[in-house]
């Protein structure tokens, strides 16, 4: 396989290919992550939130 005459340059067109999208997938990823995180913290529940009033099973387990 190596002995081939075009078997570098198929090789070092599809290492290069593979290189740019590898990079293209991480860059788009740290910038999603990066919008995640700004909205999450966005979206946060508060510390000072009383849930001791909240009581959504008013049902006895025995009837």
């Amino acid at each position: 396989m190596m002995n081939e005459p075009g078997w570098a340059d198929q090789y070092t067109i599809m290492y290069s290919s593979i290189t740019i999208l590898k990079d293209i997938l991480l860059c788009t990823g740290i910038i999603v992550n990066k919008s995640l995180v700004v909205r999450t913290n966005i979206d946060t529940i508060p510390n000072n939130l009383n849930l001791d009033s909240f009581h959504p099973f008013n049902k006895s387990i025995n009837p």
